[in-house]
Formats: C-alpha cells, structure tokens, sequence
C-alpha cells in the first residue's frame, strides 16, 4: 500500500490535524513533538493545530474501496501526530467530520490512541463496528485511564504500554468470568480463586475488559530502558486470559541477561561497531537486569526469543 506506516500495529495512519500538549511522563521525549518542529507545527498549549488539508481527509475513502475489493480490513492509527480527544473547543467541528468519515469508511477499521479519554464522549461510537478506543498506558499512576476507557461503549478497547516506564498489573481490566454462587460474589483471575457453597448452583457471567495489549520500549535521544521483566509480566498476563499481546520493540535499550551474567550474544544481534554499550541497572523487586544502549534496529523486538505481535480478530 502506498500510503503505509511505519507504526507495526497499523496498516496506515490518518491525522486530521498536527499538534498536541504534553500531559505525562510517556510525553517527555515525543517523536510527534520533534517531527513538528522540523515542519514548523507548534507544540503546547498556545500553538496552533495546523488541520489537514481538503484532499487529504479524501484519503480513508479510497483505503475504503481499497479495502473492499480486497475483501480484507485496513488498520488505520488516527492520531500519530495529535490527540484526537485534546480539549480545544476549536477541534469540535473536525472531530465530527472525523466521526462523520469513520461512518463512511466501514471497511477500515480506526484505532484512535488518547491519553484524555475523560474528554470522549460515552455513546460516540456505540453502535459503530469499525472503531477501536486505546489508551496509553506508561506506569501504575496511569490506570486510572484504563478505568475510563472501560467505561465507553465502543466495539474493541486496547492499552498502548508504550514507552513502558514501570511494571504494570492490568488483570482486573482484561476480561474475567463473574460466578455469583448464593451470598458469594468473585472474580476469576491469576490472583483470587473463588469460594462459593454451591457450585452447581453458581450463576455465571462474562465481563468484558482490554481486547489488545500492545507495548514497547522508548527509542530516540534521552530514551529510558524498560525492564524485560516488566514485559514478560504483561504477556503472561493477557496469555493468562487470552488476549492478544503485542511486542512492538525493546526501544534503545536491550537485555543482557541477568546482573552479573555478563553478556549474552545469543539473546541479541549486537552491532560490532562502536555503539553505546554503557551498563544500565534496572531494579524491579529482588531482579536485575543489564540494560544496554545498542539502538532501536539492533535491540529488535524479540521476547525470550521470539516475537510477539498478536492482532484481534476483530480488526484484521
């Protein structure tokens, strides 16, 4: 497809307009931020948003019928360059030719990404069949956008833990099976195990949660390291109740073992030529890990030597 992206879990990306506010820690280093200024796109709160252009918002309608001849969904990221939920009143009548465009284009399936989803709308994209609501997700102070993001009627629902800043236990927002046995009310998850008198007489019910978990470490200048542990929690965890995760990349960083062990050539292609092979310790718990800056490329996107890049059926 000419108009792809270089974005793994998408097929094409869509912006109706450029800018946006840093409003976290996963904000600090943005790539959109830095490819702005170089187009001369303002950043902050007192910045312009520099809206698309006529024949640009045609685009989704020919990836529409593309996709229809093709018989296949085409992935689309709206927001790589803005936050389609920013709070500027002067955005409202985009964010309704945008609503207005998703309607138009069933065939593609839209993946809007916010780190506002207080500011969206409960019953927008109810009813809609091609809409996909993420959050990011970078530590624990953030779940609460998980919480929110629960709360919205929309057909699939999915965290970005990118770049991943923190160990994260997200089981209470994936899907669980709620047993409601005489006085006894539980959830099922890794950590609590029901209790009921009658089993035999429990009533059962789905809850629905996260359908897609993607995550990744930081890449670019002044990019932090993330735990393999903190990794290898999330894919246990959506493994636990099926739901498909995603292993974007390690970022600049990439593992060498545990601390003391020295290096490992096996895990990763290391370059052979001058990178930055500066120790990192991370901690999490009793666990080390040494972290090294090889770059994005070399550092790769393998887990405990494999990839892991897991789509919903939902938006295939």
């Amino acid at each position: 497809m000419a108009d792809n992206t270089r974005i793994e879990w998408a097929d094409v990306t869509f912006n109706p307009w450029w800018g946006c506010t840093r409003v976290s820690p996963a904000c600090d280093h943005c790539y959109a931020a830095t490819l702005a200024h170089r187009f001369g796109v303002g950043w902050g709160n007192d910045a312009e948003r520099r809206i698309a252009s006529e024949d640009y918002w045609f685009k989704p309608l020919r990836w529409n019928r593309r996709a229809k001849r093709e018989g296949r969904k085409i992935r689309v990221f709206c927001g790589s360059m803005c936050d389609v939920f920013e709070d500027r009143r002067e955005l409202d009548e985009h964010r309704k030719r945008l609503s207005e465009l998703i309607e138009r284009t069933p065939h593609l399936f839209w993946l809007l990404l916010t780190k506002r989803p207080q500011n969206i709308p409960k019953k927008r994209f109810s009813g809609l069949s091609n809409v996909g609501l993420g959050v990011t997700i970078e530590s624990e102070a953030y779940l609460w956008r998980m919480e929110e993001l629960l709360d919205i009627s929309v057909e699939m629902r999915f965290a970005s833990c990118e770049p991943m800043l923190g160990p994260l236990r997200i089981q209470r927002f994936l899907p669980q099976w709620r047993v409601i046995g005489g006085s006894t009310t539980a959830f099922m998850d890794q950590d609590r195990i029901c209790d009921w008198r009658d089993p035999n007489r429990a009533e059962w019910s789905y809850l629905l949660g996260l359908d897609w978990v993607i995550t990744g470490g930081e890449s670019g200048p002044g990019a932090r390291p993330s735990h393999p542990d903190w990794f290898r929690s999330l894919r246990d965890q959506c493994a636990a109740v099926g739901v498909p995760f995603f292993f974007k990349q390690w970022g600049e960083y990439a593992s060498m073992g545990r601390g003391g062990a020295g290096w490992d050539s096996d895990e990763i292609p290391l370059r052979s030529d001058g990178f930055d092979c500066r120790g990192y310790e991370a901690l999490i718990d009793d666990s080390t890990a040494i972290m090294c800056r090889v770059g994005k490329k070399a550092a790769g996107n393998l887990l405990d030597g494999r990839q892991h890049l897991e789509i919903p059926e939902v938006c295939r």
